[in-house]
């Protein structure tokens, strides 16, 4: 039980008023896409909160980059904007959640020297092709998890986390298990698996 604890706090962030990808697992595809956010409009929401929320008390800071909005789209924004948190206090860490769906965003990221504490990707995928009606801007399989490979190795990420959605009979077999597994062994990334549930809005 943490009752009377004291814990760490994260801070979710948008990145865009609402989000163009369309994942059909995600909640932002309930509203319409309108814009990305700033960079000042984005630092904003950290600033605000952690103000607020009286951030001595707390022993960590997570600016988790997991609110409405694919942030490998916005990679350059993302970036400078988490650069400037860090500034601000030793105990602020970047936590990035994202569909993989830029690349060169997930390159960015990974050739930069921002320290990111976890970088998460989630995505359903068969060895073929991406499942573009689950993730419509999904990029190719095989050139998405060369690069989650490669950000497994790189000194500036701790963590690297895959989730891997499953759709029935489509890429939950043994065989997408174990080709999953087998790609993955031997690199740093943490891999977990689960089921796609149909809802009202998916």
């Amino acid at each position: 039980s943490y009752r009377g604890k004291v814990v760490d706090v994260a801070v979710d962030i948008a990145t865009m008023a609402g989000c163009p990808i369309g994942c059909q697992f995600c909640a932002a595809t309930v509203g319409r896409y309108v814009r990305p956010l700033n960079a000042d409009e984005i630092l904003s929401q950290f600033i605000q909160i952690t103000e607020e929320f009286n951030p001595p008390a707390y022993p960590k800071l997570i600016a988790a980059f997991q609110g409405i909005g694919e942030p490998s789209l916005l990679a350059t924004e993302v970036t400078s904007v988490s650069s400037i948190i860090r500034g601000l206090d030793r105990r602020n860490v970047i936590s990035i959640s994202t569909t993989g769906a830029h690349l060169e965003g997930i390159y960015l990221w990974r050739t930069s020297k921002l320290p990111i504490s976890v970088l998460q990707f989630s995505i359903t995928a068969t060895t073929e092709s991406p499942q573009r009606h689950i993730i419509p801007r999904a990029p190719q399989f095989t050139s998405l998890f060369a690069e989650i490979a490669l950000c497994s190795a790189a000194e500036n990420i701790e963590v690297v986390n895959l989730n891997y959605i499953l759709l029935r009979d489509v890429n939950d077999s043994e065989k997408h298990i174990d080709y999953i597994a087998d790609y993955f062994s031997g690199t740093r990334v943490h891999v977990r698996v689960a089921s796609l549930n149909t809802t009202a809005a998916s």
